[in-house]
């Protein structure tokens, strides 16, 4: 692992939590980064860390447990204790949305994907839904109501994310370009995954995740 992909201190003020449902911990601190970063606010990797950190100027660091530089994990710590710096873990490098986009990406892969409303409740219905996954902007709330309903009568494990538009990059709906970023993303407000494909690092965490919510 890199060194400066793992210890991330935040030097702007976090912003205030959105109105309307609560979203879970590793969702909201992704937000909290990516606003600190268009604001300029955010410093990666160790040496960066430990500067803005000795000038009192951090107001929160983010350390990757799955870090395997033990040396690299004691010096962070002891850093944010000897100044006084809030420390938050989160599992890996990779953020829990990255790794459910490559979940989600294994099991289109093997045909375990469905995508939409009518298929996923087809599959539900037939106790073949391993998971579900709705997105949060979609503007339909008896959608929404319908899809929690069917989740939680065939007990159905539900995930949420924030976007359509990212659920339906994972899903498939988009075109890839040569540089390998998706373009003409096309949204998807539910899928369900009927079979997940292989066993996976990233696997593993989502359903430990989904497990204790």
């Amino acid at each position: 692992m890199a060194a400066e992909d793992v210890a991330v201190p935040v030097e702007v003020a976090a912003p205030a939590p959105a109105l309307g449902e609560p979203m879970d911990i590793m969702t909201a601190l992704q937000l909290v980064l990516r606003k600190s970063l268009a604001h300029g606010g955010l410093v990666r990797g160790l040496h960066g860390a430990a500067k803005v950190i000795e000038k009192h100027a951090a107001q929160l660091c983010v350390l990757a447990e799955d870090c395997d530089q033990p040396d690299y994990i004691k010096l962070v710590k002891a850093l944010c204790a000897d100044h006084n710096v809030s420390l938050v873990t989160v599992p890996s490098a990779k953020t829990l949305g990255e790794w459910a986009g490559l979940v989600l990406r294994k099991s289109l892969a093997h045909g375990g994907l469905v995508r939409g409303l009518h298929g996923a409740a087809k599959v539900i219905e037939k106790h073949a839904a391993q998971l579900c996954v709705l997105a949060e902007d979609c503007d339909q709330p008896d959608y929404i109501k319908l899809v929690k309903a069917l989740c939680a009568d065939h007990n159905v494990s539900l995930v949420t994310v924030p976007s359509a538009k990212t659920l339906g990059e994972w899903a498939g709906l988009c075109k890839i370009d040569s540089e390998g970023k998706a373009r003409k993303v096309v949204g998807c407000s539910c899928l369900v995954v009927k079979d997940y494909g292989e066993e996976s690092e990233g696997l593993h965490i989502v359903q430990e995740y989904v497990k204790s919510h």
